[in-house]
């Protein structure tokens, strides 16, 4: 069944909902607290906040040792089992439980080196889309009020924040005025 793994996670998830379902979460750290305390045996859920600068770019480190196109046609989603070997260039997959194995080739001629360096996704926080700053603007007057800082310091992609006000970047110290 597509979408249930009845993993040990799933379970966490569960109880997770459970308690969301008994109080009203607006912020993240609102929910920091809720998953932290949804459990305590065998041992308490650890939540780990992260920034922005915590999520590095995969894709960009690793992508120039893949080939774009692995020449055959292969669709993960109709595929059933893989094989990879850490030392082959090619994956073994499977479009049955039972069917034989084939070999698709995904890596170029590039050595992976021993270590790779992970370059970080965006160097500022992510600013949020028009349409999206425009849900929150609607739904803010509904917040509890020790909630609004946290959505006052979000800054929409044009640079207004929730109040629609222009988030103003000093950093190119510019007189303000384009001359052209």
């Amino acid at each position: 069944m597509r979408g249930h793994s009845f993993l040990p996670n799933d379970q966490d998830f569960s109880i997770i909902a459970k308690k969301k379902r008994k109080v009203c979460v607006e912020t993240p750290e609102e929910w920091n607290d809720i998953i932290s305390s949804c459990r305590s045996q065998p041992n308490s859920f650890k939540v780990t906040r992260m920034h922005h600068q915590d999520f590095h770019n995969v894709k960009e480190a690793v992508q120039k040792y893949f080939r774009k196109s692995s020449g055959n046609e292969m669709k993960l989603k109709g595929l059933r089992m893989y094989r990879i070997d850490r030392e082959s260039p090619f994956i073994g997959v499977r479009d049955s439980y039972s069917g034989a194995w084939r070999s698709v080739n995904i890596r170029n001629r590039s050595a992976i080196p021993q270590e790779l360096s992970f370059p970080q996704m965006c160097n500022v926080p992510p600013k949020i889309n028009y349409s999206k700053m425009q849900d929150l603007r609607k739904l803010y007057g509904l917040l509890r009020p020790s909630n609004r800082q946290f959505f006052e310091t979000l800054v929409q992609e044009k640079g207004t924040n929730i109040h629609g006000d222009v988030d103003i970047d000093n950093s190119d110290n510019g007189s303000g005025e384009d001359n052209y």
